[in-house]
C-alpha cells in the first residue's frame, strides 16, 4: 500500500478525521480493549507511524472521540432547546428530550462508561486540561440555555442540571453494559433486579431530579 504524506492544513485535518472515523468504526464492531493503533491505520489507509503523529496514544485518540461525540450530541441538544420558546419548557418535555437525544447516540454513551480508562493513563495533563477546558465550555453555554427554556429554572440550574445529567448517564452506562462475566449472572431470574436498563433507570431518576429541582425552585 502507497502512503502518501499530508501537506496542507486541510489534508492533515482531512487525515485526522479519516483516522477517528475508523478508530469509531473499529470501536463500535470490537470494543475499546480490542481495538488497536495498527488495525486503525489499516483501515484508514494511513501508515502505522504516520497514526502517531496525530494521536501518540490510543487512550488520547479515543479522548478526542468521545470529545467529538460529545459534542455532536451537545450541538444537537443545543438545536432542539434553541427550537422552544424561553420559559415554555416542562420537566416531561425536558426530561423527554435528554433521554430522547442521548439515546440516538449510542456510541457516546459507550464512550462514556470509559472515562476513567481513557484518562487514566497516555494522557498527558495539558490533554485532559485542554479537554475539560473545552467540556467546561459546553457546560456553561448548554446550562445558560437551559435556564433560559425551562420554565422553573433560574440562574446556574441549568448547569447543575447538566451535571447531574453527566454523572447519572456516566454511572449507568458501565452498569447497564456490564463485562461478559457478569452481564451471564445478571440475566438470571435470581439476580434480574441488578440487570440495568440504562434508558428506564436514566427516565425514572431525571423525573426525581426534576421533580426535586422544580421544588426548590417553587420555593423561592
Amino acid at each position: 500500500m502507497n502512503f502518501l504524506r499530508a501537506v496542507s492544513e486541510e489534508q492533515k485535518s482531512e487525515r485526522r478525521q479519516k483516522i477517528l472515523d475508523s478508530a469509531l468504526s473499529i470501536f463500535e464492531q470490537s470494543g475499546f480493549k480490542s481495538t488497536n493503533m495498527a488495525e486503525i491505520a489499516q483501515k484508514s489507509g494511513i501508515a502505522k507511524g504516520s497514526v502517531f503523529l496525530y494521536f501518540k496514544t490510543k487512550e488520547e485518540l479515543f479522548m478526542h472521540l468521545l470529545g467529538q461525540e460529545l459534542g455532536k450530541w451537545n450541538n444537537a441538544y443545543d438545536e432542539a432547546l434553541n427550537m422552544i420558546e424561553d420559559k415554555s419548557l416542562g420537566s416531561k418535555e425536558l426530561m423527554q428530550l435528554f433521554v430522547d437525544t442521548l439515546m440516538q447516540n449510542t456510541v457516546l454513551i459507550r464512550l462514556v462508561a470509559l472515562v476513567n480508562t481513557i484518562f487514566g493513563q497516555n494522557v498527558s495533563h495539558e490533554q485532559v486540561v485542554t479537554f475539560k477546558k473545552e467540556f467546561l465550555n459546553r457546560i456553561r453555554r448548554t446550562g445558560d440555555l437551559l435556564d433560559r427554556k425551562v420554565r422553573f429554572f433560574s440562574n446556574g440550574t441549568g448547569v447543575e442540571f447538566y451535571m447531574h445529567c453527566y454523572v447519572l448517564v456516566t454511572g449507568l452506562s458501565n452498569l447497564s453494559d456490564p463485562v461478559p462475566a457478569i452481564k451471564d449472572v445478571v440475566k438470571t431470574p435470581d439476580y434480574a433486579i441488578l440487570n440495568v436498563n440504562l434508558k428506564a433507570y436514566l427516565t425514572r431518576m431525571l423525573k426525581l431530579l426534576l421533580t426535586g429541582l422544580e421544588n426548590v425552585n417553587n420555593q423561592y
